[in-house]
């Protein structure tokens, strides 16, 4: 599943050409790596706005969660709760790293499902990022 949010950016100018990345290259890249269309969805826009899209898969195993701002972020693990399969894991890239945004959406998400998730936080060289794994 890949939902893209780079508009929800609020200074774009700053960012200029250094996040895009079109729907074709991105096609493109899977295609290299022989990925399968078939198990392929996406869904381009805002995601307040793309979340209810019936395009979306009811069973979700793994997902990359790659937003930066708080409020995308806790909208799809939000999502993501209702959908992801036991042992499913969610990456939430930029945690603890750009903005605060991804790391407090993380906590609170946390904290409304206690016991539901276990967080795994790699050492920082191995990049910015967590690991949600569903335990129940």
């Amino acid at each position: 599943l890949l939902i893209d949010d780079i508009f929800n950016l609020k200074s774009m100018e700053s960012y200029e050409g250094t996040m895009s990345c079109p729907v074709e290259m991105v096609e493109s890249r899977l295609k290299a790596i022989s990925f399968p269309d078939s198990r392929v969805r996406i869904v381009p826009g805002f995601i307040e706005e793309t979340i209810n899209s019936p395009n979306l898969p009811t069973k979700v195993c793994f997902a990359y969660v790659d937003f930066d701002f708080y409020l995308p972020i806790l909208t799809t693990l939000k999502f993501l709760h209702h959908h992801l399969s036991i042992d499913g894991t969610v990456i939430v890239d930029d945690y603890d790293f750009f903005s605060s945004g991804a790391k407090t959406a993380v906590d609170e998400f946390l904290q409304e499902y206690p016991g539901n998730y276990k967080i795994i936080k790699p050492y920082k060289f191995a990049g910015h990022f967590c690991i949600l794994r569903k335990t129940k």
